[in-house]
This record gives structure tokens, sequence and C-alpha cells, in this order.
């Protein structure tokens, strides 16, 4: 008999259904073996139907991101989505989605509201006589940076219907945005912002287990990419902080982390005592304020008419949620860079581009609203007394230009000395064995033992949606959502890692990857090899994939001097072969194991792999020799 053939509906399955459920009334009445064999065959038939509508809804959601998928893949295997259909308010639930929508634009404005006190924006205006006009080309350009999503602000216009209409609208929208920042008006609906809560974690009937995330205008989309562009042209190493690793061209989570483990094994290098913590700040994006903003910018000599148009566009907003087509009131928003703006990342990025003047000499690294900052010193209590007044004094910066720091959520890690406890505010911060930094899991050995156990507790609990997956899905579609969804998983900040953990550990690696491959290609009994099932797929082992992935981590670091900092500490340990100039050569400084273990100086073993000149290669070029000499399939 078929069983939940009711998570998926169609007019042809409830007519079967029917069908199968009066059968089955006649078969229970007269237990005939005619009645029998067409109630079974009515049940295939069901069963049959409804296997095919799951196929297509998962096939339909293959290419719409990675949370929506699994989204989709829980809902058919019968598990809790965490939809918005209920919501605990003052000690009752309830289920109206109109109620619902009003209680989340007062709980999102409320909490920041809270924290801004009596803060009133002021909109600052610069004398300006004249600008460089948006062009047809750059119009041209910012919409092809435009997303091709279905979404939309309160106009109603979605990001695809722009793209497609580019030809007719682009004249327009050159006209539009001239005289947008010719007159200093930024038209009222590009300033109203729709949100939608987008769940985190926890009980979904909880309130604050929700974020806003902010649906604009498309057309202001394009505006803002414009303006964006004007910022990249100026001189970028002024504008933004050399630390700072989010939301920038050739900077990315990893290469963050590359060089706070670089800056942690530099530190052990040299016999000092280390101390990493990290600032959790509460609604970082929302609390932007404008003044500080602009003093900021106006520090770093912004021209007048760009100062003018971000004043402009991130004053006298509002927003109003969206749930169901139910939305709420129209509530004002005081402050902010607007969560979901294409320019905001970069504004906050401005704001916070000071940081490591304040804290020095001590080192930090930055990915958005994430700082870890690295405390080194000689001895114990020189370490605990440093860490402090350090923190005192980020706190107090971090105060003083609008955010709020969460002391409880700050997260602590000592090098080479016991654990520790340092009072900021009247609130205790100890230190631990194990802190999670941008996805991964860093420990005080270095060996990278909790990350490795964490990203196989997290693959191992995919298996059983594999299984499911498998029987809805073809090899090819498979082998993408293996490549989206495992290798991605288990390769995350390779580059960073895998160099440096043990043999043990990459065993327990390989063993979950075949292992998924194993369910995947249904060899229960283990009768295929590791090299045969790999072949099968057409996949690698996902050794070489961390291999081949921090060669390409490497290089392109290298050939695009590009972060600033991770580039210095890659040429410091290189020099040229004359009878090679083609290839740089490097070699390790590291008199200890954790600093032999940091990627620049694993790059001396990694790159003596490369058998060929690389150094003048394209990326493309680059990519296909590593594929070549890598291939073991």
């Amino acid at each position: 008999m078929i069983r939940n053939s009711n998570e998926v509906t169609s007019p042809l399955i409830v007519k079967l259904k029917n069908f199968r459920n009066k059968l089955q009334k006649k078969w229970s009445k007269d237990k005939t073996a005619m009645n029998w064999v067409n109630l079974i065959r009515a049940s295939r038939n069901l069963r049959k139907e409804v296997n095919k509508l799951r196929t297509k809804l998962l096939k339909g959601k293959m290419n719409k991101g990675t949370k929506e998928f699994w989204m989709g893949v829980k809902s058919l295997m019968g598990v809790s989505t965490n939809n918005l259909d209920k919501l605990m308010l003052d000690g009752s639930e309830t289920d109206d989605k109109q109620i619902i929508a009003n209680a989340f634009i007062k709980e999102f404005t409320g909490k920041v509201n809270y924290h801004l006190d009596d803060y009133v924006a002021t909109k600052n205006v610069w004398p300006c006589d004249s600008f460089e006009e948006i062009s047809s080309l750059e119009v041209r350009k910012a919409i092809l940076r435009l997303s091709n999503k279905k979404s939309w602000g309160m106009d109603n216009i979605p990001c695809f219907l722009v793209r497609k209409w580019s030809s007719v609208l682009e004249p327009f929208l050159v006209k539009l945005f001239n005289l947008i920042i010719s007159k200093n008006q930024v038209p009222p609906t590009w300033k109203i912002a729709r949100i939608i809560p987008v769940f985190k974690k926890g009980a979904s009937t909880d309130i604050k287990n929700y974020r806003p995330v902010s649906n604009l205008s498309a057309i202001a989309k394009v505006f803002e990419i414009c303006i964006l562009s004007r910022f990249e042209r100026l001189d970028f190493d002024n504008i933004m902080s050399p630390y700072q690793h989010g939301f920038r061209k050739l900077h990315s989570t990893e290469t963050a982390l590359a060089e706070l483990v670089g800056n942690i094994s530099d530190g052990l290098d040299n016999k000092r005592k280390i101390c990493v913590y990290s600032a959790d700040l509460t609604a970082a994006f929302d609390l932007l304020r404008l003044d500080k903003l602009s003093e900021i910018l106006e520090e770093k000599g912004i021209p007048t008419y760009l100062l003018n148009i971000i004043n402009e566009y991130l004053s006298d907003r509002s927003g109003y949620v969206e749930i169901s087509e139910h939305r709420s009131m129209v509530e004002p928003i005081r402050a902010g860079c607007v969560q979901g703006s294409i320019i905001g990342p970069l504004l906050f990025n401005i704001l916070m581009s000071n940081l490591h003047t304040v804290i020095r000499p001590h080192a930090v690294v930055s990915y958005a609203d994430d700082s870890y900052v690295v405390v080194s010193a000689a001895n114990r209590d020189e370490l605990l007394e440093n860490t402090r007044l350090c923190m005192i004094e980020h706190y107090g910066w971090l105060k003083s230009i609008g955010m709020v720091c969460n002391t409880s959520k700050t997260e602590m890690m000592a090098f080479g000395v016991d654990e520790f406890e340092i009072r900021i505010d009247n609130e205790p911060i100890k230190s631990t064995e194990t802190m999670k930094a941008l996805g991964v899991m860093l420990d005080n050995k270095l060996n990278w033992e909790s990350h490795v156990t964490k990203i196989i507790q997290k693959c191992r609990s995919l298996l059983f949606a594999f299984r499911y997956i498998r029987r809805h899905l073809d090899i090819p579609e498979i082998k993408f959502i293996l490549n989206a969804h495992l290798v991605s998983r288990l390769s995350y900040a390779s580059p960073v890692w895998s160099h440096s953990i043990n043999h043990k550990l990459k065993l327990k690696l390989r063993s979950v990857f075949y292992n998924t491959l194993r369910v995947i290609l249904r060899d229960f009994e283990r009768n295929m090899s590791r090299q045969s099932m790999a072949k099968s797929l057409e996949m690698e082992d996902i050794i070489t994939t961390f291999e081949k992935r921090t060669s390409v981590f490497i290089f392109k670091i290298v050939t695009n001097l590009s972060p600033l900092n991770l580039t210095q500490k890659f040429l410091t340990k290189s020099y040229t072969n004359e009878r090679k100039p083609e290839r740089v050569e490097f070699f390790n400084t590291s008199s200890t194991k954790h600093g032999k273990l940091c990627i620049t100086n694993a790059a001396k073993k990694i790159v003596d792999t490369w058998n060929f000149d690389w150094l003048y290669m394209s990326l493309y070029a680059f990519k296909e020799k590593i594929r070549a000499q890598f291939r073991v399939v």
C-alpha cells in the first residue's frame, strides 16, 4: 500500500486516491482475489503518479538555492520545514497572517529603536557644482550585474523583468538617474522596504528567531550598482581597511580565515602567548548611523555628489512586513544601511574601516560585522592585561560609532596558556578550547579535529535525505547535488586546514564521502571499491579535491597580489629561480609545529608539486593544468 501520498497533490492524484480508497473499501467487504488485484493495481498507479510529481518538484527546486532545495526535500519527506503558519504571541498561538505581519514589524523596528535611544538622523547637504553624469554604458553594465531573481519591492517590478527589458529601459534610466543626482531627490517608493522574515534557528513559533531581509525596488538596485561602480573607481586602499575581507573582490571567508590562522601561527612561531577573541555585534547593519558614516566618508575624501546621494538615500526610510500577501503597517526606519541593498555592505565596511588603527599593535581580521582580534604577549599575566585593555578600547570605539556589542556572546580562546577569565562591563568572558570563526571550528591546538568532527556529523545527517533523493533523480542530477551539498560542505575553507590534518582525520573524511557515494549507488552489500564508485559517478577523491582547491587558492593570491596582507606573507617566503623564471619557489621559515602547518609555510610543499611554468598563466589555464595533474579517475 502507498503511504504519505498526501504530501504532494494534483487533480489526478486526488482522483487516483479516491479510486484506491473505493477499491480498498470494496476489498474489506469482499476479500476476493480479483478485488485484491484491482486494489494493488490502483495503489501502484497512485504511487507512480506521486513519485512522478515528487521528481518534478525536486527538479524544479534544484536551481533555487541550497536552503530552498533542502526545505523542499524535507517537506516531501514529511519533516517540518519551519513555515510561518503559526507564531506564539503574548503566550498564545495565532495563525492570523495579518496579526503575525504587524507583530514582526513591531519586533524588527522595536529592537533597533531600543538601541538607538534618542538618536535622530540628520540629513546633511554638501555644496556640489558638477558631477560626471551616468552614461548608457554604466546603466547597461549595472543591469547585467543585477541578479535574475523574481523578488520585487513595493513597485512590484521583479529583477528578471528589468534584465529582460533592459534595451527599452536603458535610455529612460539614464535620464532618471542623472536627474536624481542633480536634484538630490530619491523617489519615495525606493525608500520603502518590503521586509520578509527569514528563519534562523530554534523554535519556528518564536518571533525572536527570525531576521529581517529587505526586498527593494529593482530599479533602485540598478541605481545602487551605478553608485557602487563610482565608489570602485576611487582609491580603495584609502577607503577600505586592508584587514576587511567581506564583500570585496578577491576576498572571501577563506582568505579571512587564512590570515587569521597565519597571525596565530606567526605569534606561536615567535614563542609568544596568543589570545583570539571575536566581538559580536547586535543588529550591526540596522544600527548604522548616518551622521557617523557621513563623517568617515568626508574624512576619506568621497566626492560631494556621492555624499549627498548617500545621505538622501539612507534618510527618511520606512518598511513593512509582508507574509502571504498580508502587509503590516508601514513603520519608519531610523537607521541602518538596509539589509538586502547593493551598496549597504560597502557602506558598513567603510564605517568599520578604522578599527585596525584603534587596537594597534594587535592584529585584526574582519569579515563584514565579524571581527577577530589576535593579541600576543610574552607571558600569561601580560596576555591577560593586554587582552583586557584591547577589549576596552575595541568596545569603546564600537560604542562611539553607534554599534552595540553583545558581551555575553563574545568568544575567546587562548594558545600556549591555561584558560583564563576577563571581566568587561561586569560580565565575565571565559576562554574556551574551541571557537567558531566564519563557519570553521578553531581549537587551541590547531589540529582541526573539532572542525572535521563537526562537518562529518553534518554530512552523515544528510545520508537519509540522499537515499530519498536517489529514488527521484538521475545520476547526472545526483552528481550535481553531491557537488553542491556534500563536496561543498566537506571542502569549505579546505585551503586553510586540509594540509594540516593528520592521516586519521583524512581517513574519516574519505569514509563519510564514500559512504554517501555507496548510498547513491545502492551498494549496500559493499561490493564496489572506492575507485570504482568514484569512476561510475565521474567524481574525484575528496582529498584530491582539497589539494586542487588549495593549489588554486595559492595561485590566485600570488598572481592577483590580493588580499594584500596574505600576499605579503607569501612573498616574504618566496624567491625566483634564475633557471625557471616562470615559477616562484617558496621556503618554510617556521621552527614550530603550528607554524609549519600554516598555509604560507605549507605553500612550499604544495607548489613543488606543480610541474609546469605557472607564474604568467591565466586562472582558467592553471585550473586545466591542475585538473590534469591531479586526475585520479
